[in-house]
């Protein structure tokens, strides 16, 4: 019961920074996408179906809460915690640097769907460089943000041994 409301809590303070805190400090090409980051890490912690909701949920969140594409957010922690919990058992071997990677990877993942979702619109829109930059910066962000972050989760919600 402890780890469930523990979860719970830091789930709240990572949507609570990521969306009321973090755009009143940081530019909106600089934001690190803390709940994204946060859903990465208690899939690779606790895996299962609880993840899959726990980043269906906080993406939902996010996505009542922040600007875009509603529904963008919601997809992308579904499909990270989903896949992150699948590729738990196979490549998780308690370092730091595979939540970092795997949380950088979803950032991009995300972008790249809002700028698809853009895309289709009608207004006319042009792939560029600009465009890769942002996708990577919005990556990088997430990962160098993501790893103090990920220390702190790992001292809070330790992974399970499988």
């Amino acid at each position: 019961m402890r780890s469930y409301s523990l979860t719970l809590a830091v789930a709240a303070a990572a949507a609570y920074l990521q969306y009321a805190v973090l755009p009143r400090l940081i530019t909106a090409d600089f934001t690190p996408d803390l709940a994204l980051a946060t859903v990465v890490y208690v899939a690779l912690a606790a895996g299962g179906v609880g993840a899959v909701v726990f980043g269906f949920a906080l993406g939902l969140a996010g996505d009542l809460l922040g600007w875009g594409p509603v529904g963008v957010s919601a997809l992308v922690g579904t499909v990270a915690a989903a896949v992150t919990g699948r590729l738990r058992v196979h490549l998780y071997e308690y370092s730091l640097l595979v939540p970092v990677i795997l949380a950088a990877l979803a950032a991009v993942l995300k972008q790249l769907m809002s700028f698809v979702l853009v895309a289709l619109g009608p207004a006319p829109v042009a792939f560029g460089w600009s465009v890769l930059g942002r996708l990577l910066l919005a990556g990088a962000t997430t990962g160098l943000a993501g790893f103090p972050l990920f220390f702190l989760y790992w001292r809070l919600i330790p992974p399970r041994r499988r």
